[in-house]
């Protein structure tokens, strides 16, 4: 993507400049910035060959950077921005955590809640109290057992048996970094002959945050919202599909959550490829109150919709990260493409 690439360029030419002149020049009222957990990746088995979350003395100093340049909003702040019945007259910011992973309590809530920072957590419904496991993190507990010990001859044998014709030309263990939500059942077998025992980690490790942990941060004022059911890549689906992963998720906050101030929703992976039809749908439904997307620093068309940072996937500070989105945000404006396309 050209994103990736052009934002590690982009971030030595501009950080010095002042952050508020590229705000001004994106015209990107607010910055909305994401990560999934705060911790390093030894303790992070499950997401170790995915990306790499901040370690907290980083993620303090992004978080420190952040709200020395912008005002951090509340969901709720940010839903009447998205939906045209706030203005914001000063730089904002918006933080949140998808995926509901455990860090998030232990970590990230005793930092923002010591500073009175708001932000918003997005569940999965499967996952919550580590009743199931995320298909790409079973992939990434299968590559750390592959380096951790590889399996013999006749192990490696029967895997490459199983793979589907699209995945038997990428070498193993990188094969399970591939798979996609439809196979789901190829990494369940993987487990089953490398010796790998998900249940087991979810019982002994307890990525996920349970019923009580949410109940809990809830009564102090962080919102939650919903994710999807399992985490599929919704240009994946059809549009019914879609839909029903968007309710599944979203009924479990608000039966859980009844007192929450707003419902938001984050899309899995990305909300590329998701029709306008979808947003029409689920607005009439009246599935969540906002939505969010992970296309960084870009406007949108769609009422009620808003792009997020994706902070863990450059190894730069946000001091650098942000100025560089704004400066690629203001180069599509300039090019007519500032506004994500449906």
């Amino acid at each position: 993507m050209a994103r990736d690439r052009a934002i590690p360029l982009l971030a030595p030419v501009v950080r010095r400049l002042p952050v508020r002149m590229w705000w001004r020049a994106a015209d990107r009222p607010l910055v909305a910035v994401f990560w999934h957990a705060v911790g390093p990746t030894a303790d992070l088995p499950h997401v170790r060959h995915l990306y790499v979350p901040p370690t907290l003395e980083r993620w303090r100093a992004d978080v420190d950077w952040l709200l020395d340049h912008f005002e951090p909003l509340a969901p709720d702040e940010v839903c009447a921005w998205a939906q045209g019945r706030k203005r914001l007259r000063r730089p904002a910011c918006f933080l949140s955590f998808d995926d509901g992973l455990r860090q998030v309590h232990d970590i990230v809530w005793p930092e923002l809640h010591r500073r009175g920072v708001p932000f918003a957590v997005f569940l999965n419904s499967a996952f919550v109290d580590n009743a199931d496991l995320f298909f790409r993190y079973k992939a990434s507990l299968l590559v750390a057992r592959w380096q951790q010990a590889p399996p013999p001859s006749a192990v490696r044998q029967a895997l490459l048996a199983m793979l589907p014709d699209p995945l038997r030309a990428i070498p193993l263990p990188q094969t399970f970094l591939c798979a996609g939500f439809r196979q789901k059942a190829m990494l369940d077998e993987a487990a089953r002959l490398m010796g790998v025992d998900f249940a087991d980690f979810l019982q002994r490790y307890r990525p996920y945050l349970s019923t009580a942990q949410i109940t809990s941060m809830a009564r102090e004022g962080v919102v939650f919202g919903g994710h999807s059911h399992d985490h599929p890549l919704f240009a994946g689906l059809d549009e019914a599909a879609c839909l029903r992963q968007t309710r599944q998720s979203m009924q479990w906050v608000k039966s859980h959550l009844p007192a929450q101030s707003c419902y938001p929703f984050a899309f899995p992976f990305s909300d590329d490829g998701v029709p306008a039809s979808f947003f029409a749908k689920a607005q009439a439904d009246r599935l969540f109150d906002c939505s969010f997307g992970t296309a960084g620093l870009r406007c949108e068309r769609v009422a009620g919709h808003v792009q997020r940072h994706p902070a863990e996937k450059w190894a730069l500070p946000l001091a650098a990260q942000i100025p560089a989105a704004l400066t690629w945000q203001t180069m599509l404006r300039l090019i007519g493409r500032g506004c994500i396309r449906r």
